[in-house]
């Protein structure tokens, strides 16, 4: 609902059936990404280091096949995961605080392609 509210039912849609038939697929890529960033939490590794950067790539290629094109809107959804309870709690499950350390690994990849 929330989705549909901050990016419009049309792109909610289109991300819809862009995923059908492919639900495995969708939810096992996110599962990597997170579990990832995850791992890189315990193993200490700074939130912005080169490979965290390489998983904030992954993950925006991840969302551009298979939810909507959200180039102009990455660095915001990385906010969200910082700043949205509801979001932050999700991504808790994967390990604590990844939402705020992919949000800086977000950020430091758009950084990085703005260049």
């Amino acid at each position: 609902q929330a989705a549909t509210e901050k990016y419009g039912e049309t792109v909610m849609n289109e991300a819809e059936a862009r995923q059908k038939g492919k639900e495995e697929i969708v939810a096992d890529g996110f599962n990597k990404i997170w579990f990832a960033f995850a791992d890189n939490i315990e193993k200490g590794l700074p939130a912005t280091s080169a490979e965290n950067v390489d998983l904030a790539k992954q993950l925006y290629q991840h969302m551009c096949t298979y939810a909507f094109d959200c180039s102009i809107v990455f660095s915001s959804i990385g906010f969200g995961y910082a700043k949205n309870e509801e979001f932050r709690t999700n991504l808790d499950k994967y390990g604590k605080g990844v939402g705020p350390y992919a949000c800086d690994a977000i950020q430091a990849y758009v950084a990085q392609e703005r260049k």
